[in-house]
């Protein structure tokens, strides 16, 4: 692709993620806060200690933490927390491209951004106060750098590498998005899942011997970081939660 029409492409890119953001935007306000909205507005305008604490909320605390900066900036009213929602739903937009582009090429990554910026789904959940479209954009990342992690090297970086796996900085971003998603809402778990499901068999076929032992130490890793949760929330899922 050549220097003017790369440059016709990306904005392109732009103008879709401009889309995206005034759909997310348009009659934000129309529907009332209902329940679950106003429960996430009340446990983020509470102290950061119990905002965070285990037994606050059936789901994690990424969300409602993340909530309660906003609103100590923007406040409380349902436009300013929705915002917070509608620039989280417009940067699964960009991250959907990276994925479409890494799996099937340019113009795929375009399509795909573009179907993700008029999703009725992705908009509505972009339009709430809840944690859906967060999940959605740190699994969307995950997704990304999984995928990075396990792409055979290209040639040309064989040869400046020695075949070494990737550097530290792809498999911190992995972990980080991942563990997010995880902190964010248990359905991350599925997503784990499937990238495990793919990765394993794969990193054994192609005898990649090396990527597969850091792959399970980040899966250890991330199962460990997890545990904190587990046993601070465990009385509440098998309360209150399961009552629920």
């Amino acid at each position: 692709m050549t220097g003017a029409l790369a440059r016709r492409f990306h904005l392109g890119i732009l103008l879709i993620i401009l889309l995206a953001f005034g759909l997310r935007l348009c009659a934000i306000e129309r529907q009332d806060v209902w329940g679950d909205e106003a429960f996430s507005i009340w446990l983020s305008s509470q102290p950061l200690p119990e905002v965070v604490a285990g037994g606050a909320d059936t789901h994690p605390p990424l969300y409602p933490f993340l909530l309660w900066a906003w609103m100590r900036l923007a406040g409380s009213s349902p436009l300013a927390t929705r915002f917070l929602s509608a620039a989280i739903g417009t940067l699964i937009i960009p991250v959907v491209y990276l994925l479409g582009r890494r799996a099937f090429g340019r113009s795929s990554g375009g399509l795909a951004a573009l179907l993700a910026a008029v999703s009725p789904v992705l908009i509505y959940y972009s339009q709430e106060t809840r944690m859906y479209g967060l999940v959605a954009l740190l699994a969307a990342v995950s997704v990304y750098w999984a995928m990075h992690l396990l792409d055979e090297p290209r040639t040309s970086d064989a040869a400046h590498t020695g075949g070494k796996p990737p550097g530290w900085g792809p498999w911190l971003a992995y972990l980080l998005s991942t563990l997010g998603a995880a902190y964010t809402h248990y359905y991350a778990f599925f997503v784990i899942l499937a990238e495990n499901l793919i990765a394993l068999p794969l990193l054994i076929h192609r005898r990649r011997w090396s990527v597969l032992a850091r792959w399970l130490g980040s899966q250890a890793i991330i199962a460990l970081a997890y545990l904190p949760w587990i046993a601070v929330q465990s009385a509440f899922l098998s309360g209150k939660a399961s009552a629920r």
